[in-house]
Parts: structure tokens; sequence; C-alpha cells
């Protein structure tokens, strides 16, 4: 610690700001392979633990991007408390500068979070209130600031998400919809994104994805996921049945795996249909889809089994009934896909080929055509 407060300081005097890392693409612990509008694009570093830096005499967690519209920055913040209040952190997506200074540069959106205390009586008074302003910095001057109060509803954990779409950012905290914060600025001005905050940490940060939407078919890349891989799919349920299934990379199988999201039966089934015939059907222990409530899904691939998670919490497990190995995917009916990830084993071999691989299309078709 005594190092990097020296290493802070010697970079003060000579006036040298430490160089900006890039925002990480994933949240995988090894490299992975991540949706590039048609295809899947190899990332071949690690996520990375964010890091207060010294940057023109501001400590603020700084990171390289720009942001096309589609994409998602998923953010992963602690909001401890403090004197004044139960913690407070911001972000800014920045034009050409990682920090503002004098009020030069350009903030394309300036969002500022604070959970209030509860001062009195909670009858009176509701607790956990998060105040936001959002605002814009153009041509040197601050616009109009936009003020609202939402409830914060974790006990210090804050997870938020923004979304580029056309003509706004999405604002969304715990999977639930907070706000849309329309363009002042192009979206194509941002060039940085800082964060800080007081008494509050910064745990986890990262930009991908694109918006898609069923019928979609996903063709694993570098021939398929196998044991040690996890699939991550981001969305937004849309109070409607759907489905995702997979088979091997020949098709030779079938459906090896079945999930069948029934929001009116409040179920999440797991089957396969290995050549004509339907296996035993696996019923999830809980339903955790909501309506307009974005979800993380993870499928967790071992040699044996595989294991879905929804929000972190386990649905169902299920055992391989032909091959280990899944070569694409498709998904029918009704949700919002934000983002597919397949992440490799850590100790994976460092992909030497073509860093583009698979294939995402509309164009699906049945893999049990034999129905009778």
């Amino acid at each position: 610690m005594l190092c990097v407060i020296l290493f802070l300081l010697l970079a003060t005097v000579q006036g040298q700001n430490p160089p900006i890392p890039k925002m990480d693409e994933h949240r995988c612990l090894g490299s992975a392979w991540v949706v590039d509008r048609t295809r899947f694009r190899y990332s071949s570093n690690p996520v990375s633990k964010p890091s207060l830096m010294l940057v023109n005499g501001q400590y603020v967690y700084a990171f390289k991007t720009g942001i096309r519209e589609g994409q998602t920055v998923h953010i992963l913040a602690e909001l401890d408390g403090g004197i004044k209040d139960l913690g407070r952190m911001e972000f800014n997506f920045l034009a050409g500068t990682p920090v503002i200074e004098d009020g030069t540069g350009a903030d394309v959106m300036h969002l500022k979070f604070i959970r209030s205390k509860q001062i009195l009586p909670p009858r009176t008074r509701p607790a956990n209130d998060l105040y936001i302003t959002a605002n814009t910095l153009k041509n040197g001057k601050w616009m109009d600031q936009i003020n609202m109060v939402r409830r914060f509803n974790g006990k210090y954990l804050f997870p938020l998400t923004i979304t580029a779409l056309a003509d706004r950012f999405e604002i969304r905290a715990f999977g639930e919809f907070f706000f849309y914060y329309y363009y002042r600025l192009p979206l194509d001005y941002i060039s940085f994104v800082n964060a800080r905050g007081s008494d509050s940490r910064l745990n986890q940060i990262y930009i991908g994805g694109q918006r898609m939407e069923p019928p979609l078919r996903a063709v694993f890349p570098n021939g398929g996921i196998k044991p040690g891989f996890t699939l991550i799919i981001d969305g937004v349920a849309r109070n409607s049945d759907f489905s995702i299934a997979f088979t091997d990379p020949e098709n030779k199988f079938g459906i090896m795996l079945e999930i069948r999201v029934n929001f009116s039966k409040q179920t999440v089934i797991l089957n396969s249909k290995i050549g004509k015939r339907w296996g035993q059907a696996v019923r999830g222990s809980y339903f955790p889809f909501k309506d307009k409530k974005a979800f993380d899904m993870e499928i967790r691939f071992f040699e044996k089994t595989l294991t879905v998670f929804v929000d972190t919490k386990e649905v169902a497990t299920f055992d391989h009934r032909a091959l280990p190995t899944y070569g694409e995917m498709s998904v029918e009916g009704l949700l919002h896909i934000r983002g597919i990830t397949i992440c490799e084993p850590q100790q994976w071999p460092k992909h030497a080929g073509d860093m583009y691989s698979g294939l995402l299309t509309k164009q699906t078709y049945s893999y049990s055509k034999d129905d009778s």
C-alpha cells in the first residue's frame, strides 16, 4: 500500500498520470467469446479488479471505452456508509478526457447516486431512499439537472446496468427499470468512463453485449461449449413463455437440452429429446423471472452435469444425456436478449486462430424434426 501511495505522489509531482486501462468486455475469470454483431469474437483478457488512480489531481476509477448502440455497461458498486449518508457514487461518460477539469471537456452523461440515512421514523419517511441526479456538460456548461428518488433494494451492493438505445440511455438497478436519460450529446462522443464515490467502492465494471430478439440461433465458436465452460445470457423477460434449445456440434442427437420457461404456470422445465424420444423432465426449484425485469442466466458445464443459475441463485441441475459438448442453441419466444458470453476455464489454452468464430442468425430451425 505504501508503494502505491508513493507512486501516486511521485506521479503528481512529476505531472504525470498513470495509463488509463481499457474497460473489460466481460466478467469471466479467463478468456471469453463475446457477441460482436453476427459472430462471436475472442477476448483473451480475463476480468480485472477496478482500482483507484490519481488522474490530474482527482482520485477516480477511470477506463477507456467507446459505447455503441445496443451495448450495456454492467456495474457492481458498494454504497457504504459515511457521516452524511449511507454511501454515494457518481459515474461520468466523458468525451476526450478521463476527468473534468475546470468545466472543460464534455460529460455526455453524469450520474450521481446518494443513499440516504433514515432520520425520521419509518412511518414518516421510507428508509433506503436513493437520490439520483443526472446531467450533461456541454460546451463547458452544465445543462438542466434531472432529479429523482428511487428505492434502494439492497443492503449495500448496488448492481447497475446502463444500456445505450437509439436515442437514450436505459438505466436499471437490481434488474428493475429506473429511468431513461435522453442523449443531449451524441453517443459516439464517449471515449472514457470514470467513477468515484465517498466511502463507496467499485467492485466490477465491464461493457458488452448487443440487443437481440428471438428467434435467434447461436452457433457456438471454436468447436462448441465443453465441460469447464460457462454460458452467460443477459436478458429482460416479457411476461411471456420462451425456450432455449441446445444440440451437439454435428446435430446428431436432436435436443440435448431444452430450457422451457412458462409464465402462466410459473415453471422452468429442463428436458431432452434424443432421437424421437423425450426424456424425464427436470423441474426448476423456483421461478426466477419477472415481467420487465432483467435477468442474468448462467449455465455452468461440468463433466457429467450442467447447472442453471439465474441472478446467482441455482435453479436446476441436469445430467448430460448425450455428449458433454454443446454446439449451438436456438432461442424462441418473447424476451429481450442483451448479451451472450461464453467463458472459458482459467487454465484453458489461449486461442491462436481466427478471432471471429461461430454465428448469430435469426434463421432457426427445429432440432426435433421427427415429432410424432
